[in-house]
């Protein structure tokens, strides 16, 4: 391609690492948004906020005790809270051998 067409044909190299084991996490409250009020007895959706925050906070206070320390918080996306472990640099695939 030459990118005359409008498609930018310039791509980078890809970027991977590979590991032996590793594993990913999403938790998820299923159809939070079911759950969403935003009207004057729920202050607008602020009491759904709470909730979601105290449950983030307990999943992020768990992570900081020892028997979690391999476990790696990535992001939370809206109602779901995601988290990896496996991805320490002692893991890595030695691919020199």
């Amino acid at each position: 391609m030459d990118g005359s067409d409008g498609v930018d044909c310039c791509f980078q190299e890809l970027y991977c690492e590979s590991y032996n084991n590793v594993a990913v996490m999403f938790a998820s409250i299923s159809n939070f948004s079911d759950f969403w009020m935003a009207v004057p007895g729920n202050e607008n959706g602020r009491g759904c906020l709470m909730i979601l925050n105290e449950i983030i906070a307990d999943f992020d206070e768990l992570l900081g005790q020892p028997a979690f320390i391999e476990v790696e918080k990535i992001k939370t996306i809206g109602s779901t809270y995601m988290t990896c472990v496996g991805l320490s640099p002692l893991q890595k695939v030695n691919r020199s051998g």
